[in-house]
């Protein structure tokens, strides 16, 4: 049996809500308790396996509907709107770089590295230029 066209955008829409609530019950379920604040989690995982199955222009999506849903319903709040865009929005869209190379022989074990960088590279970024003290190391940069 062939699969039209319109079946596989069904199927990859199905299994990006699902993945996409897997997400955020999986943000809920924390490992560790950081002592200034967040916490170590395996939510982004659904989000990646979702990217290495159906590529790019999906996995950038459904990462961007997850920003968006985490920035609503996380327990935290934005302080700023740099807060926001950065730590919700940039970060967990950038993890749908990681279906960028996911068709490439090694290249999704790259493409989820750099994915998680980015991402954490714009908390980072954000939490300097919103002037949050949430990590005594940072004060001084």
């Amino acid at each position: 049996m062939t699969q039209t066209k319109s079946h596989l955008r069904l199927r990859a829409l199905c299994e990006g809500a699902i993945f996409i609530a897997l997400a955020q019950v999986l943000s809920y379920l924390k490992l560790y308790e950081l002592p200034q604040g967040g916490s170590i989690t395996i939510e982004m995982l659904p989000i990646f396996l979702y990217c290495a199955r159906w590529g790019f222009g999906p996995g950038m999506l459904a990462s961007f509907a997850y920003s968006i849903l985490q920035a609503l319903l996380s327990s935290t709040y934005a302080w700023t709107w740099q807060s926001l865009i950065g730590d919700y929005l940039l970060a967990f869209t950038a993890l749908g770089l990681a279906g960028s190379c996911a068709k490439l022989k090694g290249g999704f074990s790259t493409a989820r590295s750099w994915a998680a960088w980015l991402a954490f590279s714009c908390t980072m970024s954000s939490v300097r230029r919103s002037g949050r003290n949430t990590c005594p190391r940072l004060s001084s940069v």
